[in-house]
């Protein structure tokens, strides 16, 4: 395999949006100025491989998941994805979904200084609540709902978290199309 699709760059960029959540967990928590974090975003895009990546992280607080680097034999012997990704992450970029697809009870999704548009009137979910968790730095995330069913119905439902820091995160209810 050669190009954006070899093994070693797939864990580079798996390593490097784990990186930039952590730094957007740390500045969300005062743990790094601005500059500090503009600074470590901007060492992230520039890292060639996933060792330049850990110093980046070296003084913020332990308890995130460290890095998890899938080696290449192990990445090329997976099977494919057969769901949505468990994450959406934005930075610097927008993203936007609409459709039929499956929402995973647990998915996270991240706007750094970028936005995130997901119309989730379509989605599938699971049986029960489905947490979705939502963060905003400098960015926004704008959700798309169905209306509120009424009280005491039956069926999935589906919990938002969010929080933002000099973003916004926006939730709209509106009937299906």
């Amino acid at each position: 395999m050669e190009g954006d699709e070899h093994p070693s760059k797939k864990a580079l960029r798996g390593a490097r949006e784990q990186v930039l959540e952590r730094l957007s967990d740390g500045f969300a928590r005062d743990e790094i100025g601005l500059d500090e974090f503009e600074r470590r975003v901007d060492g992230a895009y520039r890292a060639a491989t996933v060792e330049e990546l850990t110093p980046l992280l070296g003084d913020l607080t332990p308890g995130a998941a460290p890095l998890a680097v899938v080696e290449p034999r192990s990445q090329a012997l997976a099977p494919p994805a057969q769901t949505a990704p468990r994450r959406a992450l934005a930075v610097l970029g927008s993203i936007e979904r609409s459709g039929r697809f499956r929402l995973d009870d647990g998915m996270r999704v991240m706007a750094v200084f970028g936005n995130v548009e997901l119309d989730l009137r379509d989605v599938e979910l699971g049986p029960g609540v489905t947490h979705l968790y939502v963060k905003a730095v400098f960015g926004n995330v704008e959700l798309t709902v169905n209306r509120v069913p009424p009280e005491g119905a039956s069926g999935p439902l589906l919990r938002i978290i969010g929080s933002a820091v000099l973003g916004n995160v926006e939730v709209h209810t509106r009937p299906r199309r």
